[in-house]
């Protein structure tokens, strides 16, 4: 077991670790505690200089996301940590003065529009994820970050201080900003800098010895190619979160890693609430130090230091549970589930249930479009049966035996009158279904045209750009292409290789010619990609190749510019 340290304790550098002190991984490079302190102390003279009190922050290097944190604190001042790098939401977390500043949206420091009254315990703002809505700020005391991060030393210290944390998932947010940042800093473990984009990347960490934390959406899709020997030998412990893992993922992770997923339930307002190891016990355990009761009206509520809970306060959930014992509960849904069409009270959840019910129907979400006159909608995931269906009958056809299914089961107000068929369910790199995502499948103004972008380096010489990309579920081209089986059509390829293309290489004159296109394998929601980009200045041209976790090539080809002459 480690020796955990305070979050207080960045207060003096000198104390916290040795310069000699192995912090991080760069790929393949040790990062020493010689140069996290040193741009601790960059960051500091940086931001010294705001007057607010708040600095909004984003950085996909987990190294600089460490050192501006330290720099803020030793500041004095809160970190404001956006749950998006959409310019729409930036707009209402950096100060307007700051944010004509922002021509880089993954990596900023800025003056943020909130401006609470510091004190001694203040330490961020971070948002909730917007799941069920609009994102929310949430204020975060050094005390309850301790408390947490204390309660997950309590049930993971025998974790070995050699191992490496490598996360899967954005640390800008309450799962990855404790359990793959804050927490192996404390207890002196080394962290890879940036997220993992594939799991295959798990074969070649700079560590015998690894903990993944990972959400439900990237651990449903392990890759079959995984050496599942080296993996297992490896691996110390998985965490997952944001969802419940599904029982089948959770028997093959078992397999591949040799352990249990361990699953952790939480929000941002209350931190990490409880843990299961679903192949053992489909029940939850409470962490330490948290206390929790079912309210008369089902709700969970919850009393622990992480919440923020003092004297007699309890935070009430919209989950519904049901409690077993003193430290063990099932949950049971969410209460908001149920929405209002009409004058009538309607649960979601019924209507998801019953879809699901229906052989063709392997998955299903509803929800209240209000701007479609409070109607409404469904976003299906069909079992083959039932693509099979929609590819020989038609979607018509399809919602009329889904509709008939439904039957007197449902309000006739209560039926969908919109509905989208998805091979599968619209996540986001988070690995979470939100509300928003899925309303935007129905309004395609609001679909993105563009990828997510996870990660981008280039070579010393500005010859080479590689760039990491998360293909949305609700890209907007995905829309009749096809039905049920979407693919990204290679014209998308070819522009997203322009628009990337220009940001990096910024000369690029008149594009004249493509050359050798050549489109291998198929490009599916979800799928993280590499984009590679190589510019050959002698000759005006641009060699692109697009591959997936397993280095396979999926598309490529040179694209020919007009002579500067």
């Amino acid at each position: 077991m480690s020796a955990l340290k305070s979050l207080t304790s960045y207060c003096d550098l000198s104390t916290l670790y040795p310069d000699g002190k192995l912090i991080a991984y760069r790929d393949s490079e040790a990062v020493l505690w010689s140069e996290v302190s040193t741009r601790v102390e960059q960051w500091e003279s940086q931001l010294g200089g705001i007057p607010q009190t708040s600095i909004a922050v984003h950085q996909n290097s987990g190294i600089e996301l460490l050192a501006v944190l330290l720099a803020i604190w030793r500041l004095n001042k809160i970190a404001v940590i956006p749950s998006s790098t959409r310019r729409s939401h930036l707009a209402s977390v950096v100060c307007p003065t700051a944010i004509s500043e922002l021509d880089d949206t993954e990596n900023f420091a800025l003056a943020a529009i909130h401006n609470a009254p510091t004190s001694s315990d203040a330490a961020l703002v971070i948002y909730t994820s917007g799941s069920t809505g609009q994102a929310q700020p949430c204020q975060k005391t050094f005390g309850q970050l301790n408390a947490e991060i204390a309660s997950f030393e309590a049930c993971w210290g025998q974790i070995p201080a050699c191992s490496l944390f490598a996360n899967s998932v954005s640390r800008h947010h309450m799962y990855g900003l404790p359990f793959a940042l804050l927490w192996p800093f404390l207890r002196g473990n080394p962290f890879t800098d940036v997220r993992l984009p594939y799991l295959e990347s798990l074969e070649h960490l700079p560590s015998n010895s690894f903990t993944l934390v990972s959400s439900p959406v990237q651990l449903a899709n392990l890759p079959l190619s995984l050496n599942t020997a080296k993996i297992s030998n490896e691996c110390v412990a998985v965490f997952s979160a944001g969802a419940p893992l599904n029982s089948d993922a959770a028997e093959r992770c078992q397999h591949y890693f040799g352990k249990p997923v361990t699953e952790i339930y939480g929000s941002t307002e209350t931190g990490a609430i409880a843990r299961r190891h679903q192949t053992i016990s489909d029940a939850w355990q409470l962490l330490p130090n948290t206390k929790l009761r079912i309210s008369e009206c089902q709700h969970i509520e919850i009393f622990s230091a992480a919440a923020g809970s003092t004297n007699n306060s309890w935070l009430r959930l919209s989950d519904i549970g049901e409690q077993l014992d003193p430290q063990h509960f099932h949950l049971k849904g969410r209460d908001d589930q149920i929405v209002k069409v009409g004058a009538k009270r309607i649960s979601l959840n019924s209507i998801n249930d019953r879809l699901i019910s229906h052989p063709w129907v392997r998955d299903a979400r509803t929800m209240l479009l209000s701007e479609r006159k409070s109607r409404i909608a469904a976003v299906i995931c069909l079992t083959p049966e039932g693509n099979d269906q929609l590819t020989d009958t038609g979607r018509h056809n399809v919602n009329a035996v889904l509709l008939d299914h439904l039957g007197d089961h449902i309000e006739t107000i209560a039926r969908p009158r919109y509905w989208r068929y998805l091979s599968t369910m619209p996540m986001n790199s988070q690995g979470k279904v939100h509300t928003e995502v899925l309303e935007n499948l129905f309004f395609s103004e609001r679909q993105p045209r563009l990828p997510e972008l996870v990660a981008r380096n280039t070579t010393p010489d500005d010859t080479c750009a590689n760039v990491t990309l998360f293909v949305p579920h609700q890209l907007f081209y995905f829309n009749g292409h096809f039905p049920g089986n979407a693919i990204l059509p290679g014209v998308v390829q070819l522009s997203w290789v322009m628009h990337f293309a220009r940001q990096h290489f910024p000369t690029l004159s008149k594009f004249q010619r493509l050359e050798v296109i050549k489109f291998q394998k198929i490009i599916r929601p979800g799928d993280t990609i590499r984009l590679e980009l190589i510019w050959d200045a002698a000759k005006n041209r641009l060699v692109f190749n697009y591959y997936n976790g397993a280095e396979q090539a999926l598309s490529s080809g040179r694209i020919g510019f007009a002579s500067h002459d």
